[in-house]
């Protein structure tokens, strides 16, 4: 009768709270010691987002919190759909798209998780403002890297997808909209395209300059921009740089990044070195791993470490005719032989650390070579690998035209030897375009989908792991490269 009583008068919370002892080892994880909250991101922080999209978290697509134009910046950040994850984040349930969170938090697998890096902001009662605003606003980029396509690179768009450019509602309305909020920024960063040919950027620098000099500022570059305005823009703010470069040696790095001249990004890259040193900070190379470029992965971090630089190294596993992942196992354990002959030194913390990112490549060869090994050899997918290769180009452009030509065609593959069914898989992928909630990003994967294998794809779902899945396609889809 009492249980009968206090359901009855009780009102039952919506919130479902991570597991107390999951909380409590992640509280003895944080750098920064025990907080009451798991997240802070959302109290302070907004992503700006292609097509007008903005989102409190990179790594939470499935909540849109706004859409500029139709939304201003003061009802964004005011608004109902902002509150209503704050509500789920403050009662430390990560059931509200935070499933990229969730997901790790339950294995207990808390290195590197990004609400770490928000604990400082763990004061968030004590400001009205968000302190942290990340852009990728616009794919404007001057090279057409072979790793990139049309949503990342307006160069490749025009001169090989031969589309119009993308559209960018982020105007002159936006900027004046960000006086209000710039004052109370700590954190900025940009992504592109190329940051330093994005018009938008500069007006927003500008506007930083005027009114918060000592904004820290991060950009991600190609390394081919550094005009008088650039330097500039340097001299007057508060940057941090990394600078995207694929490999040290002239042709293959002008091969990968087509449209760059190698001694004039080498010129630039000394540059924006001496800079951020003089700063006292140190900036980062960042290294896309692919065929192309494997074998020289040791040779760029004793670059590095003579340069006194931080060794990035970027996954690709799209796309998939350039992923090392996609090769047969005896091809990657040869990988992982010549790979692991490498001695590197670890004499300072720098060295430590950049040694610690080549190690984890390594474990990251070895697990898709062992994968490969059992069985999951995504190159024998095809019977002419140069076929379809030959298909993917003349099928650019092209897409299915909706989710249920995309399942149609999977439940008519001749494919029988999946760990799950075909229905399972069609259930997987309805699941995923539900949770991104991302029309333009589901777009793009049944684009991607048609201009490769259909069977790779289909024992892709039917074999990766949840974080697997997701980041695959969080890496083609949805971020920007």
């Amino acid at each position: 009768m009492l249980d009968f009583i206090t359901k009855r008068f009780t009102k039952e919370s919506p919130y479902s709270p991570v597991a107390k002892d999951v909380f409590k080892a992640y509280n003895k994880h944080r750098p920064g010691g025990a907080k009451d909250l798991i997240c802070y991101v959302p109290f302070n922080s907004l992503t700006f987002s292609w097509l007008g999209k903005v989102y409190a978290c990179t790594y939470n697509r499935n909540i849109l919190v706004g859409e500029y134009p139709k939304d201003s910046l003061r009802d964004i950040w005011f608004g109902e759909p902002l509150k209503k994850l704050q509500g789920y984040i403050a009662h430390n349930d990560l059931n509200y798209g935070c499933q990229h969170c969730k997901y790790f938090v339950e294995k207990e697998k808390f290195t590197g998780l990004k609400p770490q890096s928000f604990d400082k902001y763990a004061d968030y009662k004590e400001h009205r403002y968000p302190r942290v605003m990340e852009f990728e606003i616009s794919n404007k980029c001057n090279l057409e890297c072979i790793m990139c396509n049309g949503n990342t690179s307006s160069a490749i768009r025009q001169n090989k997808d031969k589309l119009p450019p993308l559209a960018i509602p982020y105007d002159d309305k936006f900027v004046e909209q960000m006086r209000e909020f710039i004052p109370h920024l700590k954190e900025a960063k940009f992504f592109g395209g190329e940051p330093f040919l994005i018009h938008s950027y500069f007006q927003i620098w500008d506007v930083m300059m005027e009114m918060n000099p000592s904004i820290n500022i991060f950009v991600i570059t190609n390394g081919t921009v550094l005009t008088e305005k650039v330097k500039d823009l340097l001299s007057k703010g508060n940057f941090e740089l990394a600078v995207s470069i694929d490999s040290i040696r002239k042709e293959r790095y002008e091969f990968i990044r087509k449209n760059a001249n190698f001694e004039t990004t080498m010129q630039n890259l000394d540059y924006f070195n001496d800079y951020t040193k003089s700063r006292g900070r140190t900036m980062s190379l960042s290294f896309t791993t692919q065929r192309e470029n494997w074998d020289e992965m040791p040779e760029v971090i004793e670059f590095c470490n003579k340069k006194g630089m931080v060794f990035f190294n970027s996954f690709l596993t799209a796309p998939f005719d350039l992923s090392l992942i996609f090769l047969p196992s005896e091809k990657l354990k040869d990988v992982y032989t010549y790979l692991s002959k490498f001695e590197l030194p670890e004499s300072n913390e720098l060295e430590k650390y950049n040694k610690s990112v080549f190690l984890d490549y390594l474990k990251y060869i070895r697990h898709y070579e062992e994968k490969n090994r059992n069985g999951i050899d995504y190159s024998e997918q095809k019977d002419n690998y140069e076929a379809v290769i030959s298909e993917r180009s003349t099928a650019e452009n092209k897409k299915f035209s909706s989710r249920e030509e995309l399942y149609e065609k999977i439940r008519a593959a001749k494919i029988t030897d999946l760990k799950i069914t075909k229905e399972e898989v069609v259930a997987r992928l309805e699941v995923l375009f539900d949770s991104l909630n991302d029309l333009e990003a589901e777009e793009r994967i049944l684009s991607g989908v048609y201009n490769s294998p259909l069977d790779i794809m289909i024992r892709d779902v039917s074999n990766w792991t949840e974080e697997e899945l997701y980041a695959k396609v969080k890496s083609q889809y949805i971020t920007s490269a």
